[in-house]
């Protein structure tokens, strides 16, 4: 039991929510923007070789680095409790829910600020009707990639053997308990 524990224990799910988000925020990036890719960096190290190094854009490295644990632990509190709505057409004045820790987050990379200068997005690749973050938040279900993730669904494996174990050790100190009263329950003291 103490195994399964400590197994159970090693899975942080907020770790693994911030990999699916930069995942989603990198693949909405590229869909919006068309890359990630800012320029080409060239390096030569002390022996004349040269490479060259894609340089990633500011919004992408900064949603790595990251820490919203505070955020993603909300967000993961209050899975399927939408705190948020966005336009889909303006027409028909249709909303649909998102939620609002997850356009904080993406918001938060998008929106970096580099020597007091506000980093400056290429052109859309097409009319967004929306902010970035709402169209991420919107447009990628968080919740479905994070159920399907291997190390979530071997949390919640564990965390249901943990639940079992528990109710058969409950069941055997029961049994160990009741044999102990009915020999000392017969006896005078």
């Amino acid at each position: 039991m103490f195994k399964l524990a400590s197994e159970y224990n090693s899975i942080d799910p907020v770790r693994v929510a911030h990999s699916i988000i930069v995942d989603i925020f990198t693949k909405g990036y590229t869909e919006i923007y068309g890359s990630i890719v800012d320029g080409i960096s060239h390096h030569t190290d002390h022996d004349g070789n040269e490479w060259e190094e894609e340089v990633i854009v500011e919004p992408v490295q900064i949603i790595k680095q990251l820490n919203n644990s505070k955020d993603i632990e909300s967000l993961l509190r209050n899975e399927g409790m939408y705190s948020a709505e966005v336009c889909i057409d303006e027409e028909n004045a249709l909303y649909e829910p998102i939620y609002l820790q997850l356009k904080r987050i993406y918001a938060s990379a998008l929106n970096v600020v580099i020597n007091g200068v506000q980093y400056k997005h290429p052109k859309p690749l097409f009319d967004l009707k929306m902010l970035p973050e709402e169209y991420m938040a919107y447009r990628y279900d968080f919740f479905k990639l994070y159920n399907i993730n291997e190390k979530i669904k071997k949390k919640y494996e564990l965390h249901e053997e943990i639940i079992y174990s528990s109710q058969t050790v409950i069941e055997e100190l029961k049994e160990i308990i009741n044999k102990i009263v009915k020999i000392y329950e017969v006896e005078d003291v």
